[in-house]
């Protein structure tokens, strides 16, 4: 009903837009709120250190956040108070800058060493392939000198012959204004990663020896956990929480998310709260928390601008409290949360500064690193032009502009073709977290090939002639079997923080519109988001992609059997699904066999999309005036 209440408002807003026109302005911004200790948060980069040069709402560079981190950390002087810096994974796999490189990830991990970032954690996508995570635990993380956590994942170090841990299990340390810390790195259980990584389930992780150490720590005034993993509906994070509280009982508690790409803020008791900042540098995250008992300070006011509810507020909506035991808090905590748009008149506005005195050195010259970087891997040579937007989460998976069915009904049926297999009744499959992004219309080039399908590995097998009577519900199956987890899916979930890959629908000589974009609900409200957006709907991608090829069914005429083409990441799941519908384990890894292969080495996924473009899309885009 909720659901249904919001689109309804959503079309109500879009149809009244040129009347709210003439009254907004061009950009509605709240200010940030300040605390006592304030964090700045990144999650879920995955490459995008050059902003959307497409969409001036994500528009800045990784230069021009360094600039905004050096901007805020003058005015946190100003006003004594504490500021950290913070990332909680994924990296990499999301665009050519970061993925075209040997090994992947290489180039934008030494980009990062830029950012002055007090802790950093892994995710999954720094532990799927091996010379991707070995570069990262050989290369990236000793720069960071013990800041970078992993307190549940171990590596096989073939140097040393034996496992070691990823990072740090815990870290401990106190700010310019006395807060003693204590800080833990976790990432959520996941699947496809690689063979020489241990990611240990919480549980077994509160049962290894470190875990003992933090008994013996003494004053610990807040406790940070970094994680990949989201901020509401994580059972991995709910049994943390649970242990810390019984361990800490009136400590405060920040946790700091990611994996699942949506902004999000959790408030689990009067003393612990969750913020998630969204996916792909469209999001600069801001908690801040006021009450921290060993704060010293050497104003007698320092934030006496300070406006934000108390979590005793009876105006805040606990949806939910996962911690069982009734506590009873000494000096009640206050916290506040924003989720910024990553452009630069939104980093100019909270910085308090003019933009002419913005930009400092170190942003200056890491913008110039990033734009070298992607003129070196020849991002900007065009590859073909889209003849129209295909959008992602912001239109329905079936639309003719719906990204996922530009590969569903048109490439895959067209480009991944096996000569000596094309007369066989055939399904395409692929899990729809394989699509990352949608495209834009005009001009595309490598780094849009990665931005939609970053996954270069994934090549397609195929598992031959399988009877119709055990493949004919496979489309049913393939959704509602159970067997993908929320951590197999990449696009932002359904519910009320939504994201639109559009362009913006207001320039500088329109000042009246406002743009659509991010209307998050959270926890503590709707006032979250600094920049203030008309909304768009999501739309639920599903769990997966299934091409029917050469398939044509009635009631007397179905195929006697079938092959199955698909990734190397979806063949368990499939055998899974297949095996559960014989009832015995009658397939395995080693009956699929290579389906689509060239001599040019154009075969995986990523290069599907630049395939069908030679094919069927003009090369350039030639403008009709």
């Amino acid at each position: 009903m909720r659901n249904q209440l919001l689109k309804f408002l959503v079309s109500l807003l879009i149809l009244i837009d040129n009347c709210l026109a003439a009254v907004l302005p061009e950009t509605l911004r709240r200010e940030l709120k300040w605390g006592q200790v304030n964090i700045l948060h990144t999650t879920d980069m995955h490459g995008w250190l050059a902003g959307h040069a497409h969409d001036k709402r994500y528009s800045a560079d990784l230069g021009e956040f360094v600039s905004f981190i050096h901007r805020m950390k003058q005015l946190a002087q100003e006003k004594d108070v504490d500021l950290l810096v913070i990332d909680t994974g994924d990296l990499h796999d999301g665009t050519g800058l970061s993925d075209l490189t040997d090994p992947p990830g290489s180039w934008t991990n030494d980009l990062l060493t830029n950012v002055p970032y007090d802790l950093l954690v892994a995710g999954n996508h720094e532990l799927y392939l091996p010379i991707v995570m070995n570069d990262t635990y050989h290369n990236f993380i000793p720069f960071w000198n013990g800041r970078y956590l992993a307190s549940n994942v171990d590596i096989y170090d073939e140097e040393a012959g034996m496992y070691a841990s990823f990072g740090e299990k815990y870290a401990v340390f106190e700010t310019p204004h006395n807060v003693r810390i204590l800080s833990l790195g976790f990432v959520g259980s996941f699947s496809g990663g690689s063979d020489k990584a241990r990611v240990l389930s919480m549980e077994a992780s509160l049962r290894q020896p470190w875990w003992n150490e933090l008994q013996e720590l003494k004053d610990i005034d807040l406790i940070l956990i970094a994680g990949h993993f989201p901020v509401h509906d994580s059972s991995e994070l709910d049994l943390l929480l649970l242990k810390l509280r019984k361990e800490f009982p009136d400590t405060i508690i920040q946790v700091l998310g990611g994996h699942s790409h949506i902004r999000d803020y959790a408030v689990y008791d009067e003393k612990a709260t969750g913020l998630q900042s969204g996916r792909y540098c469209e999001t600069a995250g801001w908690a801040s928390i006021r009450g921290v008992p060993s704060f010293t300070s050497s104003k007698v006011n320092p934030i006496s601008s300070y406006s934000v509810f108390s979590l005793f507020s009876p105006l805040i909506n606990y949806p939910r409290k996962i911690l069982e035991a009734s506590y009873i808090f000494t000096n009640p905590s206050k916290f506040s949360r924003s989720y910024i748009d990553w452009n630069r008149k939104g980093f100019v506005f909270h910085s308090k500064v003019h933009e002419s005195k913005f930009d400092t050195s170190e942003g200056l010259e890491l913008s110039h690193q990033i734009a070298d970087a992607r003129r070196r891997l020849n991002l900007l040579d065009p590859l073909g032009c889209s003849p129209k937007d295909y959008g992602f989460s912001e239109v329905p998976r079936n639309a003719s502009n719906s990204i996922y069915n530009l590969f569903e009904s048109e490439i895959f049926p067209k480009i991944i073709v096996n000569k000596s297999r094309s007369h066989m009744p055939h399904y395409i499959i692929l899990n729809t977290g394989g699509i990352r992004g949608g495209l834009q219309q005009g001009s595309f080039g490598l780094d849009e090939l990665f931005q939609v399908s970053p996954f270069k590995g994934n090549v397609f097998y195929v598992l031959k002639s399988i009877p119709w009577f055990i493949v004919k519900d496979l489309p049913y199956w393939l959704e509602h079997s159970g067997y993908l987890s929320i951590f197999d899916k990449s696009s932002t979930l359904p519910g009320d923080s939504n994201t639109v890959t559009e362009t913006l629908t207001y320039t500088k000589s329109e000042p009246k519109k406002v743009s659509y974009g991010y209307w998050t609900h959270d926890d503590m409200g709707d006032d979250g988001d600094d920049t203030i957006h008309l909304p768009v709907p999501h739309y639920d991608s599903g769990n997966y992609l299934c091409s029917k090829v050469n398939i044509h069914l009635d009631i007397e005429h179905y195929p006697q059997r079938v092959d199955l083409v698909t990734t190397e990441f979806v063949i368990p799941r499939l055998n899974y699904i297949l095996n559960k519908l014989v009832g015995k384990a009658l397939y395995t890894k080693e009956d699929w066999e290579l389906y689509f292969w060239r001599e040019d080495g154009r075969h995986s996924m990523t290069d599907l999309l630049a395939l069908y473009a030679d094919k069927y899309w003009d090369k350039e885009c030639f403008s009709s005036t």
